[in-house]
């Protein structure tokens, strides 16, 4: 289970896009068929950002954001709309997490959240165990912060450590 955390909500769509593409076979990129039999299913993932209706492409955002939610509507049988954001947010943050009973079969679970500034900070996922970062080094106070996440314990045979791979300036961020 990991986070994808980005810079900008364009970029984001542009990875939530691809990742649609690459699950329908559309891509040149494939899930190996040995992930396929374990997990037919694979990938699960959403898309979290602000969504307001006075920034410059909210127009556009606020489609994309409505197609995402329509994707999370059939994967998990909920319906949700755009005037439901928060809710969806609060839905996608337990389905993250995993502490509820209900979110621990595999038929509720995300392997993705592509997020902007979003579950960076105080949020705890203990299952969480991978965070990739696409963006512009962040502060330290937040870098920490978003590290953390992965760190949460939650068995020793199943997450003994979180990774954490940093697509921009990675051997500064090693």
């Amino acid at each position: 289970e990991g986070l994808l955390t980005v810079s900008s909500i364009p970029q984001a769509q542009k990875y939530y896009d691809l990742l649609v593409r690459v699950k329908n076979g559309e891509t040149s990129l494939q899930i190996d068929e040995k992930i396929r039999r374990v997990l037919p299913d694979f990938p699960k993932f959403a898309i979290t950002y602000s969504v307001t209706e006075n920034e410059e492409g909210s127009q556009v955002n606020q489609q994309k954001m409505q197609s995402s939610l329509d994707d999370y509507n059939k994967m998990f049988g909920t319906k949700y709309e755009l005037s439901q954001i928060q809710v969806y947010n609060r839905n996608l943050n337990k389905r993250l997490a995993r502490k509820e009973a209900k979110f621990k079969r595999r038929k509720e679970q995300l392997d993705l959240v592509i997020v902007v500034d979003r579950l960076l900070t105080g949020f705890d996922a203990p299952c969480l165990s991978t965070i990739f970062i696409d963006r512009q080094p962040m502060g330290p106070h937040d870098l920490i912060q978003a590290f953390s996440r992965t760190n949460r314990l939650f068995t020793t045979d199943e997450k003994p450590f979180g990774i954490i791979k940093y697509y921009r300036r990675p051997n500064k961020m090693e």
